[in-house]
């Protein structure tokens, strides 16, 4: 299905989760700063921020993904 988009699409979708990744990355780090700020530490605040760094990684997983080549068979 990936060989069936043209190659603009595939940038776009690419650009798409490189943005999604840097918008991830500045909630982490607002939401960090907050917290240190104000020296509480809840179990949810921590598991947002887990939850915002998985997100971080899946993205960025993905956006290298869709801008490998594919292996010639």
């Amino acid at each position: 299905m990936w060989n069936a988009l043209y190659t603009a699409e595939k940038a776009i979708i690419r650009w798409s989760l490189l943005a999604e990744a840097c918008y991830f990355a500045v909630q982490f780090l607002v939401t960090t700063v907050s917290l240190v700020e104000s020296s509480r530490i809840a179990t949810g605040a921590v598991l947002l921020l887990v939850s915002r760094a998985l997100f971080i990684l899946i993205s960025i997983y993905y956006y290298y993904q869709v801008g490998r080549r594919p292996k010639k068979v």
